[in-house]
């Protein structure tokens, strides 16, 4: 850049580089790389300020770390942050943070979206944070309907940013701050490596009836009743119901809404033409964020044959039959399941899962479970004691946890069928034109 402004100026002069020219010559030098100097401070400091907008000027400790190179496929990351009502700013940014560092690597690339329901406080620190990182990228916030075609709409954005700004990544994985992984970048590539490229680890459950962790589930309503999204955060039924005639004479599917999906499929379900048919019908359903990626899937032939229909590399807990909209929370006494799974991710995970992210994280970072023994037993909870009889085995405080955890499963399981009994009985009642208080008569659910 220097020689580039030197020569604009001496050509425009004409000036000839005699001795007599010498004086002139470096007074114009020193002017030149004066300014240089001057426009590659301006921005340093500008970057400077990005990175500081909303948090902290200090470079995110995570660039500092050595990582090795990557034995196999990378990934692209879609995370969707929102603020849940009665959560901080601190709570939310702290948990996302933890989250992008644990998931960084620095041949992977980041596609974020905070929603614009937020704080601006959150938004302008996640933002922030990003602009140290040449792999990650923020795109423009918007109100998400949880439930509506606004999921969809958001995570094909983040889709199409990483397909735009990084021609590296081989698969795509959308997660929330409440998933988390349960093994380093390093071995999620080399397992990949071992698979054949271009797999679409995903669920493949006709809406029309399927098992779902234990129980038979039937979803048609979804693609029938027409539901709108107000793109201000509401979904909301309506009266009207389409025809099954007029289901475009395909099978719909469902997934869960976590899945990792290769790069050609994404491009596909980005741009295809196909996918935008279904994607227009699906703006009125149900939770289209769990139908449409797997049914655009299955409608083409060469995809259909890539799904896994098994798998999504994401472990979560159901235990509660009859109409439960959510996995379980894990915390400490999770830990067995988790070490068992073979999974990728797990979720969900809140601020009372923070003993076992730790272990979690000691162990992605090449801890044993024998170093874990006195951090286990510290953060095994009071009514989980009678189950452990060793507190120096760090396995039989992982068996003793596992056997509270069923414990409090079987609980739970009790209290949520009969609230769905009271439930029923109390909408029943209502119908009848009787009254029953659901305060005295529903069970708690835990």
């Amino acid at each position: 850049m220097f020689q580039h402004i030197v020569n604009r100026k001496f050509k425009k002069r004409k000036i000839s580089l005699h001795r007599s020219d010498r004086l002139s010559f470096s007074s114009t030098l020193i002017s030149t790389i004066f300014l240089a100097a001057f426009l590659i401070l301006a921005k340093s400091q500008q970057a400077e300020k990005q990175g500081c907008e909303g948090g902290s000027c200090q470079s995110p400790e995570v660039l500092e770390r050595q990582f090795p190179l990557l034995p196999g496929p990378t990934i692209a990351y879609g995370i969707m942050v929102y603020q849940r009502q009665g959560k901080t700013v601190d709570e939310v940014f702290i948990s996302f943070q933890r989250l992008f560092n644990a998931i960084y690597h620095p041949e992977n690339f980041y596609a974020v979206h905070v929603d614009s329901k937020s704080e601006d406080l959150l938004i302008s620190m996640i933002n922030g944070y990003l602009q140290w990182f040449s792999n990650a990228a923020s795109i423009y916030s918007v109100s998400v309907s949880w439930g509506g075609i606004t999921v969809v709409e958001r995570t094909l954005a983040l889709m199409q940013t990483a397909l735009e700004k990084d021609n590296r990544w081989s698969y795509f994985v959308n997660i929330g701050q409440e998933d988390y992984p349960l093994v380093s970048q390093f071995k999620m590539s080399e397992w990949l490596s071992s698979k054949p490229l271009g797999t679409n680890y995903i669920m493949c459950w006709d809406i029309e009836g399927h098992h779902f962790f234990g129980q038979w589930e039937h979803h048609e309503r979804r693609v029938e009743v027409v539901s709108v999204d107000n793109f201000q955060g509401l979904v909301q039924d309506t009266n009207y119901k389409r025809l099954r005639e007029s289901l475009l004479d395909m099978t719909f599917y469902k997934s869960l809404q976590q899945t990792m999906l290769s790069r050609e499929f994404v491009f596909y379900a980005c741009f295809g033409i196909e996918p935008r048919r279904i994607l227009l019908y699906l703006a009125n359903s149900k939770a289209p964020d769990e139908i449409y990626f797997p049914t655009v899937l299955q409608s083409d032939a060469h995809f259909k044959e890539t799904a896994t229909c098994n798998d999504t590399r994401h472990y979560s807990h159901w235990i509660r039959p009859g109409g439960s909209w959510h996995p379980e929370y894990l915390e400490i006494e999770h830990i067995g399941l988790l070490l068992k799974s073979d999974m990728f991710f797990a979720r969900k995970v809140n601020e009372k899962s923070e003993k076992l992210l730790d272990a979690i994280d000691a162990l992605m970072t090449g801890a044993t479970l024998e170093s874990l023994t006195a951090h286990l037993w510290n953060s095994t909870p009071a009514e989980a004691l009678p189950f452990i009889h060793d507190p120096n085995d760090a396995k039989i405080i992982i068996d003793g946890l596992d056997q509270y955890r069923q414990a409090c499963d079987r609980k739970k399981i009790v209290a949520f069928l009969n609230w769905i009994k009271a439930e029923r009985d109390r909408r029943q009642a209502l119908a009848d034109g009787k009254f029953i208080n659901p305060q005295k008569d529903a069970a708690t659910v835990v």
